[in-house]
């Protein structure tokens, strides 16, 4: 018997499973609701909190917390599958770091892992995956203070890859599967059985009516991307939001389904299958990727002798005796004052004189590019205003491009105060990446995708993306 734990941005779910073959029995479920910020997308906001919480579900349910794997869903987990020749295991990290060092360089500390995807004489291809040693840190840091051990931590879109490909689900389709998860959606694209890309939204919203509107507008922009779509299937969408969402679909080729997990439950009967992340858990194994290995292999790597104990300092400054102490302080005043005098001497002569009157020069030089510089900032303070444009704005479209995304052009549309963005990239991936980073700023109301050109042969993918500012929205109310 094992139990799977997942954290979603609005409760803790856990599971206690066995397996058997295909077979997943669901023998128990435990939950417990999180306040609104505690965690948002992974990535953990208010550590005391989820610490209290996770040692009352302890105290109300200890069966459900040993033999414990953790399922993490965060966006600073890169994965890539990976074709490789037939090398020792120590190999393949080397190949999976190089593979993905470039795109994660933004982090200090990396860890690395990989699974065999499909392990073969000829065509072995493995599944790589890197992550900001923080991410992973902070939540050993919370399971440590609450007195839980953990055995394992999955990555979470390899255990969604795992169980489709193990169920050959929809296999010869194109399909987009949308987990909800309170506030956001993770959106994942595949072609034919194949993972094509994800990215991930915000949902607006609270009643049904209007998260199905955020959640269709998502799905209006994934048909752009590829019109290929015939099936949306989502996981966490209850009975009345599903149907809000078939009833708002303007895509006629789209057929709108509800995610079943091929489980057996004879736990709490209140678990709904078609509700719950933290099932994609209960197929994961030790052959997977397991980022707490990671941990402990960049810890003991990084791990280095102390070449200075402060003991010994202790130890060697007791025996010096006053009379040596002051004797050591005369020798260092004589010193001083003897370069003192050099520095004095050094200063009058006509080397130095010359220098002070470059230097004045230079200042006055300086002043000079000040004043203008003064008016340069004047003028942008008026363009602000103006357009509502800031250098924040600007650099978060240049700079969240990163290496894998090169701008070739924007404009700004002063009428939907939107920039209009054109860009490339090598991978769909990397389209979908650039996308969800632009969202997380808070600096636009709303992303929208307006196509891409490209193919996985070429590797370059040119797109187009509108940006809309918030301030938009404030113009609206006024």
């Amino acid at each position: 018997m094992s139990n799977s734990i997942y954290i979603s941005n609005s409760e803790i779910q856990i599971v206690k499973y066995s397996r058997s073959g295909d077979k997943v029995k669901i023998d128990g479920y435990v939950s417990s609701i999180l306040p609104e910020g505690c965690i948002i997308n992974g990535v953990i906001t208010d550590y005391q909190l989820l610490v209290g919480q996770l040692k009352r579900l302890k105290e109300e349910a200890p069966s459900f917390f040993t033999k414990l794997t953790l399922t993490v869903d965060t966006n600073s987990i890169l994965t890539k599958k990976i074709p490789v020749p037939q090398l020792k295991r120590d190999k393949y990290y080397l190949i999976v770091e190089d593979e993905l060092r470039g795109r994660l360089s933004a982090y200090r500390d990396v860890l690395f892992d990989f699974s065999f995807w499909n392990k073969r004489k000829k065509g072995t291809v493995i599944l790589g995956a890197g992550v900001d040693k923080t991410a992973i840190d902070a939540y050993l840091t919370v399971f440590k203070e609450a007195n839980i051990k953990l055995d394992h931590i999955h990555v979470g879109l390899e255990s969604i890859l795992r169980y489709l490909e193990h169920f050959k689900f929809n296999h010869e389709s194109t399909f987009a599967l949308n987990i909800i998860d309170k506030v956001s959606m993770l959106s994942l694209i595949f072609d034919k059985g194949e993972f094509v890309f994800s990215t991930r939204s915000r949902i607006m919203g609270e009643s049904a009516i209007q998260i199905a509107q955020s959640v269709i507008q998502n799905l209006s922009q994934l048909f752009q991307f590829n019109k290929n779509i015939t099936h949306s299937f989502y996981l966490g969408a209850n009975d009345e939001l599903l149907s809000e969402i078939k009833n708002r679909n303007p895509i006629s080729e789209v057929e709108i389904s509800q995610f079943n997990f091929n489980v057996e439950t004879k736990g709490d009967p209140k678990m709904d299958p078609s509700l719950h992340f933290v099932l994609f858990g209960t197929y994961a194994d030790d052959k997977h990727i397991n980022f707490l290995d990671s941990f402990k292999r960049l810890e003991k790597a990084n791990k280095k002798p102390s070449k200075f104990k402060p003991i010994y300092l202790l130890g060697f400054l007791i025996p010096i005796g006053i009379a040596g102490t002051f004797q050591f302080l005369n020798t260092q005043t004589n010193k001083i004052e003897s370069e003192n005098e050099k520095i004095k001497s050094f200063l009058k002569s006509e080397d130095v004189r010359e220098q002070k009157r470059q230097i004045k020069v230079y200042q006055e030089t300086i002043n000079q590019l000040s004043e203008v510089n003064k008016n340069i900032d004047l003028g942008i303070e008026e363009f602000k205003e103006i357009t509502t444009i800031n250098s924040e704005t600007v650099n978060s479209i240049y700079g969240l491009a990163g290496n894998q995304v090169t701008i070739k052009s924007f404009s700004f549309d002063s009428d939907s105060n939107s920039f209009d963005i054109s860009a490339s990239a090598n991978s769909q991936l990397d389209i979908s990446t650039y996308g969800s980073r632009l969202k997380e700023t808070n600096l636009f109301s709303d992303v929208q995708y307006l196509g891409y050109q490209g193919s996985e042969s070429s590797m370059v993918f040119t797109f187009k993306i509108k940006a809309i500012l918030k301030s938009v929205e404030k113009s609206n109310t006024k």
